[in-house]
């Protein structure tokens, strides 16, 4: 690193560069960090997409008190092929008792 191109003032850091070895362990080492830096940026995009998420329910209610965890669902939900069993009739059981 020179302070400028025509002055031999500088650090050099050619000293400290060392070559990789071809060994496996160096390999699984550099998959294993790119997996730990890869994980820790997903997180990070992950915290802030959630406190957006959780930003966007909390001025929506405060402006307008509309409660979004009260929408009905836009997922499909299917519908009873059978009629619905009556709750207070226990199966096995008399009614005129």
């Amino acid at each position: 690193f020179n302070v400028c191109p025509n002055v031999d003032f500088g650090v050099s850091i050619a000293s400290f560069a060392q070559t990789g070895s071809q060994a496996a362990s160096s390999h699984a080492m550099a998959v294993m960090l790119f997996l730990i830096f890869a994980t820790i940026i997903g997180y990070m995009l992950a915290i802030i997409a959630s406190a957006q998420a959780r930003g966007y329910v909390a001025l929506k209610y405060i402006k307008d008190e509309y409660r979004i965890g009260d929408e009905e669902p836009l997922f499909f939900t299917d519908e009873n092929v059978n009629p619905p069993i009556d709750e207070g009739l226990v199966s096995g059981t008399d009614e005129t008792e």
